[in-house]
């Protein structure tokens, strides 16, 4: 299945992505980042538009009265596979760096195609499928690699409250 976005776009957030799984030091990622999104062409124009859309959704659903959209951020010992098996303390609003960065690419894909509920959900799995690999939720090479093939693994068809029927995320 391919992502909902024209073939420039998801270049451009393909892009993007090496900037998370990078080696190199951070310093160095956020003057590359820089450089990289004061590019100045039409299809960063479009690009740059898109991306606000998406942190709007974001902010949307951080500001939610929604509980099951609330919940995407904040987590507790049975979300995860190696917790104590009780609910355990609620850690509030608790989002990794690395997190912060895959939410926000998975909000900007999927915004106009899944319902919050829905996008929450899907947060809510990435989360709980990179914590119950890495215990030590960083902004590491392994860990954003994890995430990003999380986001590219993203079957909307198979979550509920998303807009894309089947036939559609076919293609």
């Amino acid at each position: 299945m391919t992502l909902p976005l024209s073939a420039l776009s998801y270049g451009i957030i393909l892009e993007a992505m090496t900037f998370v799984v990078s080696p190199l030091s951070p310093g160095v990622l956020i003057v590359q980042f820089d450089e990289f999104l004061t590019t100045q062409t039409p299809s960063m124009t479009k690009f740059r538009a898109d991306v606000q859309k998406g942190f709007q959704a974001f902010e949307e659903m951080v500001a939610s009265e929604d509980e099951v959209v609330t919940g995407a951020f904040r987590m507790n010992a049975a979300d995860f596979r190696y917790g104590m098996g009780g609910p355990g303390p609620v850690r509030k609003d608790k989002v990794s760096p690395i997190e912060f960065i895959c939410i926000a690419l998975l909000i900007l894909v999927w915004w106009d195609k899944m319902s919050l509920r829905a996008t929450a959900k899907a947060i809510k799995e990435m989360r709980r499928e990179v914590r119950s690999e890495h215990v030590d939720v960083r902004m590491k090479t392994r860990v954003g690699k994890a995430m990003i093939t999380f986001l590219k693994g993203i079957k909307p068809e198979l979550i509920r409250g998303c807009r894309v029927t089947v036939e559609e995320g076919k293609g």
